[in-house]
């Protein structure tokens, strides 16, 4: 019965084990990669306490558009077609007034947890959406 008792608490061990390192693994720590976005986007995205920085490379969870709830419906607008996104969080969650660059804005409800990651002049930087207050989004000029 011993030896039994041995086998389940290393097969314990090895299906915990995956979980028990992976607690280490929290936001806290600084970002030492980002995604490559298929364009690159300069942007100025300032946050909740008024802290302003410079991006290049900037993407929404790896992605090159603001992405959210219309409605009943979902809708990604490409950032070649957004000058600015201010975001308020309130009782209706978090909410993305997206100005357009024909001069038109959109409200998308976005998810509080989705990443903002880009290359500021001192590193890598990321900042959960929630945290975001605005970011004006610079045009692409031709290469």
């Amino acid at each position: 019965m011993p030896k039994m008792n041995r086998l389940i608490y290393l097969a314990l061990l090895c299906l915990c084990l995956p979980l028990l390192m992976a607690m280490g693994m929290g936001g806290g720590e600084g970002p030492t990669r980002i995604p490559e976005p298929d364009k690159s986007y300069k942007v100025v995205i300032v946050d909740i306490s008024g802290q302003r920085v410079e991006l290049s490379d900037f993407s929404l969870d790896g992605q090159v558009f603001v992405f959210g709830n219309l409605g009943d419906g979902q809708a990604a607008v490409p950032f070649e077609k957004v000058t600015r996104v201010d975001l308020v969080n309130g009782d209706k969650g978090l909410i993305a007034t997206v100005s357009l660059s024909d001069g038109r804005n959109v409200q998308l409800k976005v998810r509080p947890g989705l990443q903002a990651y880009g290359k500021a002049s001192f590193g890598l930087y990321r900042i959960k959406m929630s945290e975001v207050s605005s970011i004006e989004i610079e045009p692409v000029l031709p290469k």
